[in-house]
């Protein structure tokens, strides 16, 4: 059960925030929602995965692929109206963390079908199939995932990184070539978002957090999933 005092939030920023279709899922709308709208391989894929926040990291780009929108943690908050930050035309927003050389994943906004979106659910797949990092989620499918997406679709537009290092609080800078587009929006939103919330210790009271989990339990489970694999080269999945 949530605390009251983080239910309270969610009903303000469902007050808060007209104009936008609010939802939240719990763990089985994920899953449903996965096996409905990606049957075959994604799904097998989605389903060997054995610690919860592994598979919120991948059903945030799935679910955000297929309709687009704005993705946002429960233990985040929005500090002003979503229409301050989204321009008119904006297909993705993309932001640095504070921490050296990650993107922000723990809010996302992104038109459906926007490359970048693709490219980490393509990333995601591979990691998981070749089980590559294993008992490391954030490698395996959470902001260092998005982050490697993120810095691939870049380097193939421009052929350089998104230097991560000169990205500013305040900057607003807007990429756009080959028809992807996509707006770097400074450091955390520059304030749009906060990254944790005062009543996130509340949330997770007596809970063991996944840098713990990760650790005690494997992060695929042990079942047997089919892949079809080119003579060449192993297929990426197609969202």
């Amino acid at each position: 059960m949530f605390a009251k005092s983080v239910k309270k939030r969610l009903e303000i920023i469902k007050q808060n925030y007209t104009g936008y279709n609010y939802q939240f899922f719990l763990d089985n709308d994920m899953d449903t929602f996965v096996e409905t709208h990606y049957p075959g391989e994604i799904w097998e894929c989605y389903k060997k995965l054995n610690i919860i926040v592994a598979k919120v990291d991948f059903w945030r780009y799935l679910v955000l692929y297929k309709f687009g929108g704005v993705y946002l943690d429960i233990d985040s908050d929005l500090r002003w109206h979503l229409d301050d930050m989204i321009h008119e035309g904006d297909d993705a927003i993309i932001s640095a963390e504070t921490n050296p050389g990650i993107f922000v994943q723990w809010m996302l906004a992104f038109r459906a079908g926007h490359p970048i979106l693709k490219r980490v659910i393509e990333i995601v797949v591979l990691n998981i199939k070749q089980n590559k990092y294993p008992n490391d989620i954030h490698k395996m499918t959470g902001p260092s995932a998005f982050t490697e997406a993120v810095q691939s679709v870049h380097q193939e537009l421009f052929g350089e990184c998104l230097q991560h290092n000169k990205i500013e609080l305040g900057d607003d800078v807007t990429y756009e070539k080959n028809e992807v587009k996509y707006r770097v929006l400074g450091i955390d939103y520059n304030g749009f978002v906060t990254c944790k919330i005062p009543e996130c210790f509340t949330l997770f009271e007596g809970r063991k957090k996944w840098h713990h989990i990760q650790k005690e339990q494997e992060l695929l489970k042990d079942i047997e999933v089919q892949f079809s694999i080119s003579s060449s080269s192993q297929e990426h999945a197609k969202p």
